[in-house]
């Protein structure tokens, strides 16, 4: 089901014309467009800490500014996962990011234009936080997995903004989850590199990810364009397979 699944998420995001508002739009566009090729749908769903522990996930604890072994899990709260997809007693997970740029065009509300200088969808920046949180949506995946009867899922990011898809420089903090074209990603341990804030370092903690992962972005067919230098929308897609 997740080759499938993987493929049916491509043709919707080949669909938009329109860039979506915000993630939640896209979040709901893609539900109703899986629950119209018969899935059933679930949002938001909601998986309790206890059961993962249950299945092999060793949930970290965090107390006086440090992780205790937080590299197989490293969060301690209870998972809210974007999209569940089921069919015949199967379940597949999918994962969202939206990271967006300002626009060229502007977006109608109730078919008026909003007031000047009123942007609907919004620059978003902390571009290291966000690829952080992609591998961590794909992590994510990979622990719920365990469960037996999900199959694995897919990882979808939609971007105007090419510092994702562009090569980072060698010294950068992040290079080790970047997604730029070609990059591989997994197998190892995601560590921070030296230039990364203690701070940060604090609040997202390295963590390790099962699978290897190959950052390939393809155009969109949306029509509005980044305003600060007419970068396409793209998009990238990660295939997680469960290994039972």
């Amino acid at each position: 089901m997740v080759g499938n699944l993987k493929n049916e998420c491509e043709q919707w995001v080949k669909s938009l014309i329109t860039a979506p508002k915000n993630e939640r739009d896209m979040q709901v566009q893609l539900a109703v467009y899986l629950k119209s090729l018969g899935y059933i749908v679930h949002t938001e769903y909601a998986v309790p800490l206890k059961m993962l522990t249950s299945y092999g996930i060793s949930v970290p604890e965090y107390s006086k500014d440090r992780w205790s072994t937080p590299d197989v899990f490293p969060w301690h709260n209870q998972m809210y996962l974007d999209i569940v997809v089921e069919k015949s007693g199967e379940f597949a997970v999918i994962e969202l990011k939206y990271a967006t740029t300002r626009i060229d065009t502007s977006i109608h509300i109730f078919n008026q234009l909003p007031p000047e200088g009123v942007e609907i969808i919004k620059h978003h920046g902390a571009a290291d936080l966000v690829m952080y949180n992609y591998w961590k949506d794909v992590r994510r995946i990979e622990a719920v997995s365990r469960f037996p009867d999900v199959i694995g899922g897919v990882a979808i990011i939609i971007t105007n903004d090419k510092i994702y898809w562009n090569a980072q420089d060698t010294t950068s903090g992040y290079l080790p989850f970047s997604t730029h074209e070609g990059n591989c990603i997994g197998g190892n341990l995601l560590t921070w590199g030296n230039t990364i804030g203690e701070k940060i370092r604090k609040s997202h903690p390295d963590f390790l990810l099962d699978g290897k992962y190959q950052c390939h972005w393809t155009d969109t067919n949306i029509t509005a364009k980044a305003k600060k230098d007419k970068a396409p929308f793209k998009y990238m897609i990660s295939t997680i397979l469960s290994n039972e």
